[in-house]
């Protein structure tokens, strides 16, 4: 079945990282595509979006012009990151075909098998909900299993129309890959052996074929073994060779590695074919690799590199972009055991994901793909410690992007970076690239969604930085293009807390405190949640605060204007200071009574002083009358 299932988690440094994918070279470069899946995801529900469990169907046009993968998303609990949660998703990768045949069945089971990856993380094998799917799937043929087929052919059917039949299930299985043809194949290829071994051999290999095709390894794997020794006899030694091979494929299948190599090792003694022999140093490659045999992998692998380059440059970018992969794969593993070779690897996998770069670039049409693989090459570098090696790569493949007119991709990669350095010099870097990246494009909600979230983040670095006042200007940009972005309410609710929390920092109490309540009010609709009716209790109680610093604030400025003899403004600043005063005991009715009390009191003191300095008969009887309003907040008249 043309299926591919991809489990993948995300790392915030070194990006995705593969957990499970079967069958385990049905993709050339796996850490490509889920990079690919995982920046659509950005672009389909917004930054972190995808932490909410999501499903959504996306085109991989890089794997060809029908294919997509249904993608499903979620999170799990991980204290050891920033943001407390690990993104992780399953994708089925097929054509519009297959994808057709297996929708019904993952309308029902997609969040089952996300619920099983979510529960088992890295011990998740993508292998049995592949047969699963198979088993299920509304025109996906049954095993078919070879003793089940009579081989009793009957004297009467003639070689002449036993080689008329082959033809013609030949062209059945070439041209619509018809699998009843495999009837036809078994009874012919039975009946020729030992009469004519060419034609049997032929049958055979169509019989290998198909059941290949069928999800029936072992006997496929048998029928692929006699067309080789029949092919070998009739001298017919590159066919024998592809015929050795493709069983090689189906004993890898098998996880019979050992056979694999074997099988291939032989074929590679009659093949001839450069492009063959590139596939099959890779398949070798692959299967040492499945058994943890490194030098013997990475050198086969590095051969296959070697022979494409010089025949098939696209063949070359995607071995070497799957070696690249399997270094990172053997990075991780030994990334405890053995740090110093771990960084070895990591460092030789940077280097290979560069090597793919370089022969990408000149695929006319894989300008995205080359950014992309570069944007590894600099993941590879963050982790090894050295970012300007690791900028130079970022900003390069933001380059291809922009180039290619993908102005907001080339934003949100270096959102990305920026959000998941370590560096506070490098984040500040990337973001001041990406305003620089925006300012220049055409606005839209994206656009200015995305200038909203990068002005919010340099605004945070500022504030680290004691840059403060910069800060309060990047947290207002910020929340203009927000708005623009039709970011709503509730989902400006960090930003309102960061600006309030700068604008406090600065003295500017009043403004701090409406910001307090814009973020508060964000929180309405979410107060079934425990956690948000306790976000919002503080964000109420911060307000407050704020406003008695603010009434503080204007009652000594109105005691500054009353001593420079201006009345009307004077009292302006007093009433303001009152009425922020008696926002603050509303906002927080918990304030010690005593507390209370005394504060109110002190204030009514203050102003009984100015009270017969007063000049105008108005100005006495409004300072009056605020005095009495004081009081009626201490001892409130009774019905």
């Amino acid at each position: 079945m043309d299926l591919s299932i991809l489990a993948v988690q995300w790392d915030e440094v070194s990006g995705p990282q593969i957990i499970s994918i079967y069958p385990n070279s049905s993709l050339e470069d796996p850490e490509s595509v889920a990079l690919q899946i995982y920046l659509a995801s950005v672009t389909v529900f917004g930054q972190h979006g995808h932490t909410q469990r999501t499903e959504f169907t996306v085109p991989l046009l890089s794997l060809g012009n029908t294919t997509v993968a249904r993608v499903a998303f979620d999170s799990w609990e991980d204290h050891s990151l920033r943001g407390k949660e690990r993104v992780f998703f399953i994708a089925f990768i097929s054509d519009q075909e297959t994808s057709y045949l297996i929708n019904t069945h993952l309308n029902m089971y997609i969040y089952e098998y996300l619920n099983i990856l979510k529960e088992r993380k890295s011990n998740f094998k993508t292998e049995d909900i592949w047969y699963k799917i198979a088993s299920k799937s509304s025109r996906e043929p049954e095993k078919i299993e070879t003793k089940s087929i009579s081989m009793d052919v009957g004297e009467d059917y003639a070689i002449s129309q036993a080689l008329r039949d082959l033809e013609v299930a030949k062209q059945a299985w070439t041209e619509l890959k018809d699998r009843q043809q495999l009837w036809t194949a078994l009874k012919i290829a039975n009946r020729l052996e030992t009469i004519d071994d060419n034609s049997s051999a032929e049958a055979f290999m169509l019989v290998g074929n198909i059941f290949l095709a069928s999800g029936n390894f072992h006997d496929g794997k048998e029928a692929f073994e006699k067309a080789a020794d029949l092919f070998a006899q009739v001298r017919q030694l590159e066919k024998a060779g592809e015929s050795s091979f493709l069983a090689g494929k189906a004993a890898s299948y098998l996880k019979e590695f050992d056979k694999a190599i074997e099988l291939m090792q032989a074929g590679s003694l009659w093949l001839t074919n450069p492009k063959t022999q590139i596939i099959l140093n890779y398949e070798i490659a692959t299967a040492y690799h499945e058994q943890n045999k490194r030098e013997e992998a990475n050198s086969y692998f590095e051969k296959a590199i070697k022979l494409a380059k010089s025949s098939d440059i696209s063949l070359a970018a995607k071995v070497s972009a799957i070696y690249s992969s399997k270094l990172s794969s053997q990075a991780d593993q030994e990334k405890n055991e053995n740090p110093a070779l771990a960084l070895g690897l990591l460092r030789k996998a940077a280097e290979q994901r560069i090597t793919t770069a370089d022969l990408l670039q000149k695929i006319p049409g894989r300008e995205k793909d080359t950014a992309r693989s570069l944007i590894l090459a600099a993941n590879a570098y963050f982790s090894l410690g050295n970012s300007e090696k690791a900028l130079s790569l970022l900003l390069t493949a933001i380059n291809i992007f922009i180039d290619v007119n993908e102005n907001i991709l080339a934003a949100k990669t270096l959102f990305d970076t920026a959000k998941n350095s370590d560096s506070p010099n490098v984040s500040l870097k990337l973001f001041n690239k990406i305003l620089e990246i925006l300012y220049k494009q055409e606005s839209s909600e994206q656009s200015s969604a995305l200038l909203g979230l990068t002005l919010f983040e340099r605004g945070k670095l500022e504030n680290k930085n004691n840059a403060i006042r910069a800060a309060l200007s990047s947290f207002e940009d910020a929340l203009k293009y927000l708005r623009k972005g039709k970011f709503s309410p509730s989902e400006m609710v960090f930003v309102n807390v960061e600006y309030a929390n700068n604008l406090f920092q600065i003295e500017q109490y009043e403004k701090a405190a409406y910001a307090f309540l814009e973020a508060a009010k964000g929180l309405e609709n979410d107060l079934k949640n425990q956690k948000a009716q306790e976000q919002q209790e503080k964000i109420i109680i911060n307000a407050g605060i704020s406003f008695r610093r603010a009434s503080t604030m204007y009652h000594h400025a109105g005691i500054v204007a009353f001593n420079e003899n201006e009345e009307s403004k004077s009292l302006d600043y007093f009433m303001r200071a009152a009425s922020f005063l008696l926002d603050w005991t509303e906002l927080n009715p918990k304030i010690n009574d005593k507390e209370r009390e005394k504060t109110i009191q002190d204030r009514i003191k203050s102003l009984r002083q100015k009270e017969g300095e007063f000049v105008s008969a108005e100005a006495k009887y409004k300072i009056k009358s605020l005095i009495e309003s004081l009081n009626l907040t201490l001892n409130p008249m009774e019905d």
